[in-house]
């Protein structure tokens, strides 16, 4: 390492530090004040769900930046950070594209978002399996309490699979999906109509692509993952901002027009 490189990666740690620590600070007031809210819609519940998880993503980042300080400015740790950040970004294009939901819309998209998570669940058997395995029951009767569990939550999204065959080891259960599960990249593509968020929309977007690539595996290295600050090619205190611009128009539509939390 040369001195500028652990310089400059240490000006940016900090940088980060600061930013997330202002972000995170907003998050908790605005995470307090809704709980003293009487009235709560489905679409504010919904993006403070969304602000409390990025608020443990990004005070997750402060925690690896103070880290990373103690190590004289390593960037090991911008892997994780560069995953909490795409987290964040995924989780601020829905805020917005909930904000833009009719209640009918949200119901819709409510119920899809739950057949997703019961679809899910019939391919993590394995885990409850693994989580009782000290038991020591057979595994005929861990399947079926797998089974049982699934059918005494989700039996509304359940229907029966008519290809199961009952020597199978597989639940003989199939999701009934209503809709098609929207992406990231369609919410993106529905904001974008909006002219008064296509701006912030295209932004966020461009983040979360960004950083997506800290996600997927490369066999010729992780690229900006690994390279110091300043040799990779994002800003991460600017990327932080990005998120308080977001944050601030989610935290409008939840309390008033009037209320500011970053300022």
């Amino acid at each position: 390492y040369r001195m500028k490189d652990i310089q400059r990666n240490i000006k940016t740690w900090h940088a980060i530090g600061r930013e997330a620590t202002r972000l995170v600070n907003a998050l908790r007031k605005a995470m307090l004040d809704f709980c003293k809210k009487k009235r709560k819609t489905q679409h504010s519940l919904i993006i403070m769900n969304l602000i409390r998880r990025m608020e443990g993503n990004v005070f997750a980042v402060i925690l690896l930046a103070k880290f990373s300080l103690q190590r004289n400015g390593s960037v090991h740790l911008k892997l994780p950070v560069g995953l909490l950040l795409r987290n964040c970004f995924s989780d601020c294009i829905l805020g917005l594209y909930v904000s833009k939901l009719s209640l009918n819309e949200l119901k819709r998209y409510k119920t899809t978002l739950r057949e997703e998570y019961v679809k899910s669940c019939l391919e993590m058997e394995e885990v409850y399996m693994d989580k009782i395995a000290d038991l020591h029951l057979p595994t005929d009767v861990l399947e079926n309490l797998y089974t049982l569990q699934l059918e005494d939550t989700f039996l509304p999204y359940l229907s029966i699979d008519e290809e199961w065959e009952v020597d199978q080891s597989k639940i003989p259960w199939k999701v009934k999906v209503s809709d098609k599960h929207i992406t990231i990249k369609q919410m993106k593509e529905a904001l974008v109509t909006d002219p008064s968020l296509s701006p912030v929309a295209c932004k966020l977007y461009a983040y979360y692509k960004y950083f997506s690539q800290y996600e997927h595996f490369l066999d010729n290295g992780h690229g900006d993952s690994l390279a110091d600050f300043g040799e990779d090619n994002v800003s991460y205190e600017k990327a932080i901002n990005a998120l308080e611009e977001v944050v601030e128009l989610l935290l409008k539509k939840v309390f008033s027009s009037k209320v500011q939390y970053l300022k």
